[in-house]
């Protein structure tokens, strides 16, 4: 019996490790993604095209709406939306 207590406790272990690393990684990207944001919107032009490679290039481009541009005459709709939003979290 102290054996599976040892087992449970091990990956009741693991567990919590495996969550706060979780948490890390999700910290980590939520910041490199609004200093990215922020960069970008620092320094570089509106509709402003830049060539990497045939694979890879970049326009800055803004999205007034929701997704993909929807609502995006409907401000006040937005702004509930996100109140809301912001309630329910």
């Amino acid at each position: 019996m102290k054996n599976v207590y040892l087992f449970k406790s091990f990956f009741n272990k693991i567990k919590k490790k495996i969550k706060l690393s979780n948490i890390c990684i999700l910290i980590i990207l939520i910041l490199l993604d609004s200093f990215s944001k922020n960069f970008v919107i620092k320094n570089i032009k509106l509709y402003k095209y830049y060539y990497i490679n045939n694979y890879l290039n970049f326009i800055y481009l803004q999205n007034y709406g929701i997704i993909l541009g929807f609502l995006k005459n409907y401000k006040s709709i937005i702004y509930f939306l996100s109140k809301i939003n912001i309630f329910f979290f």
